[in-house]
């Protein structure tokens, strides 16, 4: 319906909103032909066991290139870090999400979020 303003999750929390822990790899980085690859095969831990808050946001099939394949997307709050990149991954449980986007639009509250894709959906 327009006009209506679609559920916005608070950006602010309290401690013990922060119940999940969440681990951050970022893949070695092997040069082959002056070309730079991650290794996701043995990634290294840039922060681990991490309190944050995680929610799924959405679950869609598209085509693409007449492929049908799953985007599905999380979100995941957290304490502002400034070692956290798009370059890493984030592992929660049996699901590793690649980090596509870095909101601090909250740095001041001290909040940032992190908009996600899961590997391998």
């Amino acid at each position: 319906m327009p006009g209506l303003v679609p559920f916005a999750r608070r950006t602010t929390f309290r401690s013990e909103e922060l119940d999940k822990r969440v681990d951050f790899k970022s893949g070695a980085t092997s040069s082959d032909w002056g070309a730079s690859d991650p290794d996701w095969e043995n990634p290294t831990t840039v922060a681990a066991s991490v309190p944050v808050d995680i929610w799924f946001v959405r679950g869609q099939e598209a085509a693409d290139a007449k492929q049908i394949r799953s985007n599905v997307a999380w979100r995941i709050k957290l304490r502002y870090r400034s070692d956290l990149t798009t370059e890493m991954r984030a592992y929660w449980g049996s699901k590793v999400l690649e980090i596509e986007v870095i909101d601090t639009a909250q740095q001041r509250d001290g909040v940032m979020l992190l908009h996600c894709a899961e590997i391998g959906a």
